[in-house]
């Protein structure tokens, strides 16, 4: 595997879990064990990278998943949260994972620029790729809850 891959990959582990550990405190585990793990899931944060190669990243959970997570970054129990903050939330947590890894890939030639986050909502819905790209599939753990970190590239 190309070391710049291997970097990439190690970015968005380092990325997601300084997000998540710092904006909520809630601990998150790598699925070590991920043979092709697809977490069909009620929300999806999205964003898409623009560099010298151009990305695709995304987010996807559960509706619990997601309100467990906004409910630690806002202090908002998760029963008062409503719809629009929890997706409003996963927007936000995208937006900063991409971030992170950005400034974690300055100066490669993965570094990119970020559009505005978008999520998309939808019971078990997935994520489809075509199989001639790059694909980069990262499953977590946050309380035994499945988070599912994708980067695809579009060229």
């Amino acid at each position: 595997m190309d070391k710049e891959i291997i970097y990439l990959e190690q970015s968005l582990n380092i990325a997601i879990k300084d997000v998540i550990e710092t904006m909520t405190g809630l601990y998150i585990e790598e699925n070590t064990n991920q043979q092709n793990s697809m977490c069909k899931g009620e929300i999806s944060g999205a964003m898409i990278m623009v560099g010298e190669k151009k990305a695709f990243m995304s987010l996807t959970m559960s509706k619990e998943s997601a309100s467990l997570i906004i409910s630690y970054m806002t202090g908002i129990s998760s029963e008062n949260l409503r719809n629009e903050e929890v997706y409003d939330g996963v927007g936000e947590i995208i937006n900063m994972i991409a971030g992170r890894t950005k400034a974690l890939l300055k100066g490669t030639k993965y570094y990119f620029n970020i559009t505005p986050p978008f999520t998309i909502v939808g019971d078990n819905h997935f994520i489809f790729h075509k199989d001639n790209i790059l694909k980069i599939t990262k499953s977590y753990f946050i309380e035994s809850k499945e988070l599912l970190l994708q980067v695809y590239y579009i060229d």
